[in-house]
């Protein structure tokens, strides 16, 4: 896993109370920490992830690139790379930063306005039918970008499976850094698809990663006991 550190990570370090500071032994060994977090009653899915790819009109993946074209250019895990200062990305592109959703490396995908035949696509099994927050990230650097632009438009987002397809959009702009809430949704259950389209009247949209949760706020353990 050490090569997929490969980037420089941020390590978050909480402020220093001198009043709090105390006097005692170094502690040596090892001791079990319970860690409790939402993304242990979740199902998330990053843009580095097997269910996430790029579409074109006609529906094809874009994850796998083998036009010749693309030989003397740099890709990640099939997109170009987009490197900062270098503009607007007229496809699907994989922007690395440390304020990026990931499991490893941090990254998110972006593109600049279209039609909407240039798709992102999340794909996730949900375990039962029921009511299901859906949440996406939002990078402070996908913010910046957008603040600096002036781009105020929504990103239009489709959630497909068995039961049908709904419609919803996010106003990306007013949006927070980290985890934004799209609202609940009732799903079939199984396959679940949520598509991310480049149609805005803004200038760009980013795809980093999604996360359902149940709306009971319970797990998704007891999503499927239930």
């Amino acid at each position: 896993y050490l090569s997929l550190n490969r980037t420089p990570f941020t390590l978050g370090l909480g402020t220093v109370d001198s009043e709090d500071i105390r006097s005692g032994e170094p502690f040596t060994g090892s001791r079990v920490v319970e860690l409790s977090s939402r993304e242990e009653f979740a199902i998330v899915v990053d843009d580095l992830d097997e269910g996430f790819e790029t579409t074109e009109g006609d529906g094809g993946s874009r994850m796998r690139i083998k036009s010749k074209k693309r030989d003397n250019i740099e890709t990640d895990q099939g997109l170009p790379v987009m490197v900062p200062g270098q503009g607007g990305a007229s496809e699907w592109s994989r922007y690395t930063t440390p304020e990026a959703f990931g499991k490893y490396r941090h990254t998110f995908a972006i593109i600049k306005s279209g039609s909407g035949k240039r798709t992102a696509v999340f794909e996730s099994e949900i375990p039962k039918a029921g009511s299901w927050g859906l949440e996406v990230y939002l990078p402070k650097d996908a913010i910046l970008m957008r603040r600096a632009l002036r781009d105020t438009d929504s990103w239009k987002y489709t959630i497909e499976d068995d039961g049908g397809s709904q419609d919803v959009t996010f106003e990306a702009l007013s949006g927070e850094s980290g985890w934004n809430s799209l609202g609940s949704f009732e799903l079939a259950g199984g396959e679940t698809r949520v598509i991310l389209s480049d149609e805005t009247e803004g200038r760009m949209v980013v795809a980093d990663a999604i996360r359902w949760v149940p709306s009971s706020g319970g797990s998704t353990a007891d999503a499927v006991e239930e």
